[in-house]
């Protein structure tokens, strides 16, 4: 029985090698270029493409937060507090959820008040105001941020790293 049994070995032994080489010299004689080889680098490349998309779809499929809105650097750098800043910056003030403009108005002159002084002030229009209060992208303020609020135990790499939310007016939508 062992005698078979290596009888067996051998004649697989033998036949993976010639299989292999086989294929080497196919390889070799193939590999010098020509219509084969670029057809078999197509092959093996198609599914990889794929794979790419694939790989890149989280950026499209990321949860969107809750809310966000505009933190603007003055008046956080002042203690100012994020609904007092929402407040003075944007249409509706705190009762408005994502919002990505702001007022165009002279923060750094407001981030030297208290915030009872600055409604006063923006109400007196002491303080430089458009009287139709011309909104502007809240990244076109050097130095503001936005703030992402999520759900418990929820999180977006495309909110978080590419702030993606507002420069280009994309949002993801469920596909569940």
């Amino acid at each position: 029985m062992s005698e078979n049994n290596t009888k067996e070995n051998e004649t697989t032994k033998e036949t993976n090698e010639s299989v292999k080489q086989i294929i080497e010299n196919e390889l070799e004689r193939k590999g010098s270029g020509g219509t084969w080889v670029w057809t078999m680098f197509l092959l093996c490349l198609t599914p990889n493409i794929f794979n790419g998309f694939h790989v890149n779809s989280y950026v499209f499929l990321a949860t969107p937060p809750q809310n966000h809105y505009c933190i603007i650097s003055e008046l956080s750098s002042a203690g100012w507090t994020h609904d007092q800043i929402r407040n003075i910056s944007t249409r509706n003030g705190t009762s408005i959820n994502k919002t990505c403009k702001i007022y165009d108005y002279d923060y750094g002159k407001l981030s030297t008040m208290n915030y009872k002084d600055a409604i006063l002030s923006l109400n007196n229009r002491s303080v430089d105001v458009n009287d139709e209060k011309e909104e502007v992208n809240c990244l076109s303020h050097e130095g503001n941020t936005f703030h992402f609020d999520f759900n418990p135990g929820e999180t977006s790499i495309l909110s978080e790293v590419i702030k993606f939310w507002c420069t280009i007016n994309y949002q993801a939508f469920p596909l569940f």
